[in-house]
């Protein structure tokens, strides 16, 4: 949000060319957001413009489906975003992430919006569709959802939709619950895992992706692993 000329990193700072500065940095906020991911309910545009595939416009239009349909519930629904085709779609949803408790929120409200389609995609397991219809003698125009079903707690993680059969019959084979994603027992489970051990047909990079990701409790942050900066603690008033 601040323009490289006004960083004011050091004296010598001018003597850059300001557009390679420009750029240098562009590309540094870009792998930070791509290995932090964002939650697509929280973040704003300017973060969101940085994850590969994400232009500015492409970034305006998926805000402006958050505010229509008040949280997005799964990953799946960036799909039926005008300017979100396949390619752009592969490209960014790895980077996006739909926490339950913000999806559960809204399925709790028990309704969907009036012009969504008779047909809403349900993420699971099978990857199957399931009809939702309006209940029999309701004068709404709203169709009714059970709490829970069309979120995805994959939804959470940095796996790729495209991976996420492999995740489930790792989770699967260790007799655990998709639902428990982040949770001490869950994580301890997978991180005793051997990968070489594991009952899934997927590249090395894929197998090590999906175990990583599996093994983060619900508050990993992956800048904390960075020094964090340093402020005088004997400063407590700026009116001085």
């Amino acid at each position: 949000k601040i323009e490289p000329q006004h960083l004011g990193v050091g004296q010598y700072q001018h003597d850059i060319a300001q557009t390679k500065l420009s750029n240098r940095l562009d590309q540094v906020v870009t792998e930070a957001v791509s290995f932090t991911g964002l939650d697509i309910n929280t973040c704003g545009q300017h973060m969101l413009q940085k994850i590969a595939g994400l232009t500015k416009s492409r970034a305006e239009a998926i805000l402006a489906e958050r505010g229509r349909l008040g949280n997005f519930t799964n990953r799946e629904q960036v799909k039926a975003i005008k300017g979100i085709g396949p390619k752009t779609y592969e490209q960014c949803i790895g980077f996006l992430r739909v926490y339950p408790r913000e999806a559960k929120e809204r399925v709790a409200k028990g309704k969907l919006d009036e012009d969504e389609d008779d047909e809403d995609y349900v993420p699971s397991a099978a990857r199957g569709k399931r009809k939702l219809t309006k209940a029999a003698g309701s004068s709404s125009k709203y169709r009714k959802v059970a709490p829970g079903k069309t979120c995805n707690y994959l939804d959470q993680t940095a796996i790729h939709p495209e991976s996420y059969h492999f995740a489930m019959k790792i989770i699967n084979a260790c007799g655990l619950k998709v639902g428990d994603i982040g949770s001490e027992d869950f994580v301890s489970s997978i991180k005793r895992l051997s990968p070489d051990g594991l009952p899934v047909e997927c590249d090395p990079a894929t197998k090590q992706l999906i175990l990583s990701s599996l093994s983060q409790s619900i508050s990993t942050d992956y800048r904390d692993q960075f020094s964090k900066p340093i402020f005088k603690s004997e400063i407590i008033d700026y009116t001085r």
